[in-house]
């Protein structure tokens, strides 16, 4: 079984630094084991120079060209719902924007096409239920709820059955396209409620997605911290590979290893010690002065309403005071 990355960048962005990270850790995990990579044309050309890196952690390189036309979202899903008709042999696709923290026990990987459920969690209480939901009924879609899969991680088998599930995949994400719906998982797991039985769940560990779930980080084998998160406000993200300013000076660091290996040896560092995450609807405690302060925003009490608004006039004071002096 070999991994698979799809790598779809260029030097402005921060995906080639994730995928270096990603299969660094791998292989210190499992320095055994195969990783392939599957490019477009223009990333292949990028890598050069300090991008290089990332092919002393490759066994197998694939490249394939696109029509400059054709925009870096759609060459990466395009790869990526195709990977089979690149890469030959049994096949764990991996998203790049993961971290290894355990090896792979190979006795786990007994399906044609294996995947964990979205969110860790039952489709009824996922987080994003509801948008999967409109884009499915905007594209006429049936979805199997019972099993909702996480497009990140893949296992692909080498057979019939699996090459078959991935050519309906690639052909049902043409179609969303043409009907404007460009993400993935609304075909993938359409191909999962018509060919009943094919697809059969990989254990949680393998995706632990802790944007929605710490309930399987203790016994993790990967952990998915998704990049989309990297626009959201850097204060709120208890997990240092959310962070965008933390890949921006990757990039320009001329100790980019040596950083990558820090975090591949004590993963638990990268998260913060004064955020625990806890659920989707309460997503966040940080310090207890923040929970202090949230418990006077959500109390309905007069006397709290007081105490409020008495800290945020001292709260406006103090920065008043403070742009003042810093002149």
């Amino acid at each position: 079984m070999k991994l698979l990355y799809v790598l779809v960048s260029q030097e402005t962005d921060c995906y080639y630094e994730q995928a270096l990270l990603s299969v660094m850790s791998a292989k210190y995990h499992m320095p055994g084991i195969s990783i392939a990579l599957l490019m477009d044309e223009k990333t292949n050309d990028s890598i050069k120079g300090n991008r290089e890196r990332i092919l002393d952690y490759i066994d197998e390189c694939n490249v394939v060209p696109f029509d400059d036309s054709v925009n870096a979202m759609i060459r990466s899903r395009s790869l990526k719902t195709s990977m089979h008709k690149y890469v030959a042999g049994d096949l764990l696709y991996v998203d790049v924007d993961t971290l290894w923290v355990g090896a792979i026990d190979f006795k786990d990987f007994d399906g044609d096409i294996m995947g964990v459920p979205d969110g860790n969690v039952k489709f009824e209480n996922f987080k994003w239920k509801e948008i999967h939901q409109t884009f499915a009924n905007k594209l006429n879609f049936k979805i199997n709820t019972d099993f909702f899969i996480n497009g990140g991680v893949l296992f692909v088998k080498d057979s019939p059955v699996a090459h078959s599930f991935m050519d309906d995949w690639n052909r049902w994400w043409k179609y969303s396209c043409d009907k404007g719906v460009f993400t993935d998982q609304q075909s993938l797991n359409y191909v999962n409620s018509y060919k009943v039985g094919v697809a059969k769940p990989l254990p949680d560990f393998y995706n632990v997605q802790i944007d929605f779930s710490i309930r399987y980080l203790l016994g993790a084998k990967l952990i998915h911290y998704f990049s989309s998160g990297l626009q959201t406000a850097e204060s709120e993200e208890f997990f240092e590979l959310k962070k965008k300013s933390f890949w921006q000076s990757v990039k320009i660091s001329n100790k980019q290893l040596e950083t990558f290996q820090r975090i591949i040896q004590n993963p638990n560092k990268c998260f913060s010690a004064a955020m625990v995450k806890l659920n989707n609807e309460d997503k966040l405690f940080k310090n207890p002065s923040y929970g202090l302060l949230r418990d006077l925003i959500l109390s309905s009490k007069k006397k709290n309403k007081i105490i409020l608004g008495i800290v945020n006039y001292l709260a406006k004071l103090y920065c008043c005071t403070f742009k003042i002096f810093a002149k």
